[in-house]
């Protein structure tokens, strides 16, 4: 998750809106995602583009807590010059998001 104001340590994932966040929420994927050890997985961000066309990405590749063979693959877009659109591009989600909350909440 992505929090532009308060955000919850809160693992269970709800349906939106909750109260485990204040301000702007981005849920890209809200399960229990994991980052195994000496993998490749982890988060990563690149901006692209020069202003006022720029995007900002984040790229998230990780799998899911006490389950190392689920594989999950996404990125997050915010747009410079379109501040209220996010896009979601997902690659691989073995579960296809069976468990998973995604959305926006907050404006």
């Amino acid at each position: 998750m992505i929090c532009f104001g308060g955000c919850a340590t809160t693992f269970t994932e709800t349906a939106l809106p909750t109260s485990a966040f204040s301000g702007v929420t981005v849920l890209p994927y809200w399960d229990d995602l994991y980052y195994y050890a000496n993998t490749s997985q982890g988060i990563y961000y690149q901006t692209s583009g020069t202003a006022p066309d720029q995007t900002f990405t984040i790229e998230y590749y990780c799998s899911h807590y006490l389950q190392s063979t689920d594989y999950y693959h996404f990125e997050v877009v915010f747009f410079e010059n379109q501040p209220d659109i996010v896009q979601f591009i997902y690659y691989e989600a073995t579960d296809g998001g069976a468990s998973a909350t995604i959305g926006v909440q907050g404006s």
